[in-house]
């Protein structure tokens, strides 16, 4: 069991994305067969998993109310076929249905829509929420050996069929139920056979700051054993990420940083005597409305693409409020020169 390792991979899909991929990987170079009775991911705060669920009890859980399910359908469908007084409910119920959509335009618009157009049929819904309540409805074992015994009086041979399949299910039930009911720390989740590995893939959601990145560190513990002979082991793994601020705000930065580099574009291309004061507001605004904006424009591109741009990969740039001001103030003090060096790229000089 000690030379057993454990490890996280994690598998970021985007740089700027909050929802990272970690991928948990348990590599079993015995020659015995590994068993995983729980995986427990620890969340650092500010981090979901959605729809955490523990793998055993969520797939029993999952077989359990399947089952109950198709011996609820078995017993109804024996009960209407063999109950002349439960079909003639079930008649009523349908045609008060059907009244109530005649006497009600929208209820009967959306009937009929629903019909043409293949999506989610209320007529329907309605119809099957109402039957459930004339028939039986099951959700364990006691539930189902007592609709047992109530259709013991339906003793028809051509209802025998029902109750034979009635009765592979409940024993299949009691099995599951069984199952379910076995102590949590010696129910195996997965089987790591000898020389072979087992993985698995969380996705986690991360909380954003507003203008700085966010470090986290996120943790698995693995619960496992070799034989029912032998002692629980507890092995982890952690991992880092590094989530980026707030799309938005970063945005913001950018669009404010190549206005800001416009201006430093303006002013340094005046002749050198004249001064500040001096200048034609006219000429500012029109440069602005023209120069600025197609720096603006040119920001928001290039830090939205930075990292496919050789030119800011070699910078480093980061996905940071840093690194935001730095793209957008060059966009914005060199528009003609990235707008030639555009042009030279796609051939258009």
């Amino acid at each position: 069991m000690s030379s057993i390792s454990v490890a996280i991979e994690s598998n970021p899909s985007d740089k700027r994305s909050n929802e990272i991929a970690f991928t948990f990987v348990l590599d079993n170079p015995t020659d015995a067969p590994v068993y995983i009775a729980a995986l427990s991911p620890v969340l650092p705060e500010g981090a979901t998993l959605p729809e955490t669920k523990d793998l055993a009890t969520h797939a029993l859980a999952t077989q359990h109310q399947a089952l109950c399910a198709e011996l609820t359908e078995i017993a109804n469908a024996q009960l209407m076929l063999a109950s002349a007084e439960t079909r003639k409910r079930a008649a009523r119920v349908i045609g008060e249905i059907v009244r109530e959509a005649y006497f009600n335009v929208s209820k009967l618009f959306g009937y009929v829509a629903a019909t043409l157009f293949k999506v989610s049929n209320p007529f329907h819904d309605q119809v099957q929420h109402r039957l459930r309540a004339l028939g039986y409805t099951i959700g364990s074992v006691a539930d189902a050996e007592d609709v047992e015994i109530a259709l013991g009086q339906y003793a028809e041979p051509e209802l025998r069929v029902y109750a034979d399949l009635f009765g592979v299910k409940l024993a299949q039930l009691r099995r599951l139920e069984g199952e379910m009911h076995t102590p949590e720390s010696r129910r195996a989740i997965a089987v790591v056979e000898a020389q072979s590995s087992f993985s698995t893939t969380y996705v986690l959601r991360f909380r954003r700051s507003t203008v700085n990145q966010r470090k986290y560190s996120f943790n698995i513990e693995a619960t496992v054993y070799g034989t029912d002979s032998e002692a629980l082991q507890v092995k982890s793994a952690s991992a880092r990420a590094v989530i980026s601020p707030a799309p938005y705000a970063l945005s913001l930065t950018a669009i404010f940083a190549a206005l800001l580099g416009s201006a430093v574009a303006f002013l340094t291309g005046l002749p050198g005597d004249v001064a500040i004061t001096a200048v034609d507001p006219k000429q500012a605004l029109t440069h602005f409305a023209t120069e600025g904006l197609v720096g603006v424009i040119l920001a928001m591109v290039a830090f939205n693409a930075y990292e496919n741009i050789d030119a800011f990969k070699k910078m480093e740039v980061s996905a940071s409020w840093r690194g935001a001001l730095l793209v957008g103030f060059l966009c914005g003090a060199f528009t003609e020169r990235i707008i030639d060096a555009l042009k030279v790229l796609v051939g258009a000089q």
